[in-house]
């Protein structure tokens, strides 16, 4: 959509996004997020949620062992677009420079672990400290039908989710459609719900 001046209003394309957990490259990462759609279009844009609390009690107890006290590096993507400056850039790396989280979060209720990992900016080289490989099959573990949640909007539809427990992503739509959302992002109570503890740079 665009506003009375002919400049586009908001910050994201019509593409699609892929699996991704609001902010984690951050080091207090928003974990949780309201979404409200105000106009969207119909039949397009669906997103998707999938469970990584219930995709990492799936795993078997070799792989739970195998990525337990692992971290990724996460790293914000904004400055890799074609459409800023290059001032612009180094201003957002000086701004958001790679973090680590842990790749498994424990649930302070219950006592239950969830993984935490961004498919969209995790650096696939040097993301896992042991092993960058292990990503590939846990994405394909974390996708699988059973895990995911698929949502069509439509107009006045409200969602409110957890970015601790789940991934998300959002199909592409047509751009010449309007669709317009508001997004809130959320910090989680840390004694109640599995938040990546405060982090420093990443080395």
């Amino acid at each position: 959509m665009k506003k009375e001046d002919g400049g586009r209003l908001g910050s994201l394309s019509s593409s699609e996004l892929n699996w991704h957990s609001d902010q984690s490259y951050r080091t207090r990462p928003a974990t949780g997020a309201i979404f409200y759609a105000v106009k969207v279009p119909e039949g397009q844009g669906d997103t998707f949620w999938c469970n990584m609390q219930a995709a990492y009690e799936s795993l078997s107890a070799e792989t739970k062992r195998e990525i337990e006290g692992l971290s990724c590096v996460l790293r914000y993507n904004g400055y890799e677009r074609e459409n800023i400056s290059d001032e612009e850039k180094q201003k957002l790396r000086e701004q958001y420079p790679e973090v680590r989280h842990p790749l498994v979060l424990t649930v302070p209720t219950s006592g239950r672990k969830t993984l935490y990992l961004d498919f969209s900016i995790t650096p696939a080289s040097r993301g896992l400290l042991r092993s960058a490989a292990i990503l590939a099959p846990l994405r394909e573990r974390i996708t699988r039908p059973e895990f995911v949640h698929t949502h069509r909007w439509r107009n006045g539809d409200l969602m409110i989710w957890d970015n601790g427990r789940t991934l998300h992503r959002r199909d592409q739509f047509d751009s010449v459609l309007p669709r317009l959302a508001k997004r809130t992002t959320i910090f989680m109570p840390p004694d109640l719900f599995p938040v990546p503890p405060p982090q420093t740079h990443a080395p």
